[in-house]
């Protein structure tokens, strides 16, 4: 593991200060090496995800049976309605596993995506090459693309101290090359009719690191809606990334192959496992296939609301099963998949690697890993270079 000096300066230079999880350093102290191909193979692979989310999201804004796939409740369907012309998805981190049959896409975090302090501290300090980690100053790209100096609300759940942690980060970097960024909740925006402000400063964009589907619940709702619908309301990402956020894309893509081209169902099915929308006319299959199922719910978030056959007995599954039963609107059923041991140290972990995706171009990695190849909150993290 990482020693006591390098964990504070992951805390003190990056904001890293979760660094010590369920008692132990969570940083592992080498770099893992990877086959040069198979990173570049990754960045590549990323890149395309990036076009197939981004044409997904136009396939389903353009026909509502679509829509109607993923069970969106009334207050996120206005959310949606509110953006009428929506920007394509700036920001994504996905979770991709090496496996004996290639690299296989897990899920796509396009809404609220997280580690980018810790991507980028573990790159400098443990990979020993900062140029690595691109996704800081291609978000400043980003930012600028419109306004040279722009005013920025970063606005995330100031319950939650993880999340402060990458934010007030980003704010710092933003800070060193004069853009100005405030630290807010979403019920701090305020909408007049005709600028958007937070803490009385007009705002410009809004980097929203806060959940959508939590936004349905702020008081101030109808005001931030009515900025969208008047234009006033530019975000990284905006709301219609909830659909690439939603497992249930994946579903979509396995279930409606007929909309996509040959490229795109190519990779598809060579990239990402099977995955259908949660039936309960197949609850007796679901059963009985226990050990190749993941269960996992639509907007279940590091590790949680995973359901994972193979780790349970046949009547712990059946209870297991009662849960996505109860609201199969909002489950999918995934095949699982052996990924590949790494040998770390004389250690054997398996390895999530996350590749950021910034406007539809590689970012960088950030990587968590675990000896029994279930990655939860308490994932050890580690930066990956050539061998």
């Amino acid at each position: 593991m990482a020693s006591p000096d390098l964990v504070d300066r992951l805390s003190v230079d990056y904001h890293m200060w979760n660094a010590y999880v369920d008692g132990r350093l969570s940083a592992l102290a080498d770099p893992v090496r990877l086959p040069r191909r198979d990173l570049d193979e990754l960045a590549a692979l990323s890149e395309r995800f990036a076009r197939l989310i981004d044409r997904t999201i136009d396939l389903v804004r353009a026909r509502p049976s679509l829509l109607s796939f993923y069970g969106f409740g009334a207050r996120l369907r206005r959310m949606l309605d509110s953006e009428t012309a929506p920007r394509p998805v700036t920001l994504a981190r996905y979770d991709a596993f090496r496996t004996p049959d290639g690299w296989k896409f897990s899920e796509f975090n396009c809404d609220v995506p997280g580690g980018i302090h810790e991507g980028a501290g573990l790159n400098d300090l443990i990979g020993g090459d900062p140029s690595r980690f691109r996704v800081v100053d291609l978000l400043v790209d980003s930012l600028c693309r419109d306004t040279v100096r722009p005013a920025v609300a970063i606005c995330y759940a100031s319950g939650f101290a993880e999340d402060l942690e990458q934010c007030q980060f980003l704010r710092r970097e933003w800070g060193r090359v004069g853009i100005r960024a405030v630290l807010c909740n979403p019920e701090n925006l305020v909408w007049n009719g005709r600028d958007l402000r937070a803490f009385g400063e007009k705002i410009d964009l809004v980097y929203r690191f806060f959940p959508v589907e939590w936004m349905t619940e702020i008081d101030n709702l109808d005001a931030l809606l009515s900025a969208s619908r008047s234009g006033r309301l530019p975000m990284i990402n905006g709301f219609w990334s909830l659909v690439a956020q939603s497992k249930k894309t994946m579903a979509l893509w396995h279930e409606h192959r007929d909309l996509f081209d040959a490229s795109e169902r190519d990779l598809i099915v060579r990239h990402v496992p099977r995955t259908e929308a949660f039936r309960i006319g197949e609850l007796g299959r679901y059963r009985r296939e226990r050990e190749r199922l993941v269960v996992k719910r639509q907007f279940g978030r590091i590790g949680e609301e995973v359901l994972l056959g193979s780790r349970c007995s046949d009547p712990e599954w059946a209870d297991w099963l009662a849960w996505p039963a109860s609201e199969p609107q909002e489950w999918i059923v995934q095949d699982r998949f052996d990924p590949l041991p790494i040998d770390v140290g004389g250690d054997t972990l398996y390895g999530c690697f996350g590749p950021y995706v910034v406007d539809g171009r590689f970012g960088g990695l950030y990587n968590r890993f675990a000896r029994d190849g279930f990655i939860a909150f308490n994932a050890l993290v580690g930066a990956v270079v050539e061998e």
